[in-house]
This record gives C-alpha cells, structure tokens and sequence, in this order.
C-alpha cells in the first residue's frame, strides 16, 4: 500500500500544481500524461474540480469580450459625459460622501 501511495504522490499534482496547470490549459495543449495526473487529481480533488468550472467559465465569458486592442484610440468620452462625472464628484466631495458608479449613470438617466 505503501508503494501505491508514493507513486500516486509522484504522478499526481498538488492543489498549487494542479490550479497553475489548469490555466495553462486555457493557452495550449498539455501533454498526454499530464493531462492524465491533472484528470486524476481532480477527480479526488472537490476544490480544484470545482476551480477548474470557474476557470472555464470566466474564460467562455471574457471571450465575448473586445481585446484592449479592438478599441479607437480616437474614441474618447462625450464632453457631456465628462462634465456629468465632474459635476457627480465635485457634489459628493462638497457632501462628505463616496461615488458610486451607479450614481453617474442616474445622472444621465436624468437628463
């Protein structure tokens, strides 16, 4: 048995290994065995099974997303708008209060 036990712990990636491995997997192809000691710890392991989901998720989710490079460097806020945020957060530092986003976007519900 103990024999078992020490190769398991010589093929099987810790928790640490297992998470870098994960995200790597998002960039390329991982070799055979690897994958294999990846599949094999997750199946043991609840807390990385459950990273690994979360990890794909964000990465189907980020991949709606425009790269920072799909943005005009010409495209700049409206002078409206700039004006709107001025005008939020002079009023909140007059008033002693924090911002919120959601406040500056009431405000050009309003008008």
């Amino acid at each position: 048995m103990k024999l078992i036990e020490r190769l398991m712990f010589l093929v099987i990636p810790s928790c640490r290994e297992t998470q870098k491995l994960q995200s790597k997997t998002l960039d390329e192809k991982l070799p055979w065995l690897t994958r294999c000691s990846l599949w094999m710890h997750c199946v043991m392991c609840g807390w990385c099974r459950r990273y690994g989901k979360q990890l794909k998720f964000l990465s189907r989710a980020c991949g709606d997303l425009p790269e920072c490079g799909d943005f005009e460097k010409d495209e700049a806020l409206p002078e409206e708008a700039k004006e709107r945020i001025v005008r939020c957060l002079c009023e909140a530092e007059a008033g002693g209060k924090e911002v919120a986003s959601a406040d500056v976007v009431d405000g050009a519900q309003e008008h």
